[in-house]
């Protein structure tokens, strides 16, 4: 299944918050498991898009050392709720960073 597809069909089963009838809160959806996909250098760094349910609050971390606990992976961008079901992601400073670079994406609701 297309995972934008599927990102939808999620959408579609959600139910609004009953305190707040007619008004949907970050509750009322599951959390999605954000997709990393189109990675690609360019003259400009590393970039790659995240595929994640509309809403959804995540932080995209990095490391030259995936082996470090997640708690002291470097924080290169966070979400406030983004609208789109889609991230462009840019790391200007991949170069500087170290040969290889890890990513990782962490989507959570808000409070928790």
């Amino acid at each position: 299944m297309d995972s934008r597809r599927a990102v939808e069909d999620r959408h579609a089963l959600a139910k609004p918050s009953p305190a707040r009838r007619g008004f949907y809160t970050s509750q009322d959806f599951p959390l999605v498991a954000p997709v990393c996909t189109n990675f690609f250098l360019s003259s400009t760094g590393a970039v790659f898009d995240v595929i994640t349910a509309p809403g959804q609050l995540m932080n995209v971390l990095w490391t030259t050392k995936p082996d470090l606990p997640a708690l002291q992976w470097n924080l290169l961008y966070s979400t406030n709720g983004n609208p789109a079901p889609m991230i462009r992601i840019r790391d200007p400073q991949a170069a500087a960073k170290g040969k290889k670079i890890f990513y990782r994406v962490d989507a959570y609701h808000e409070g928790g």
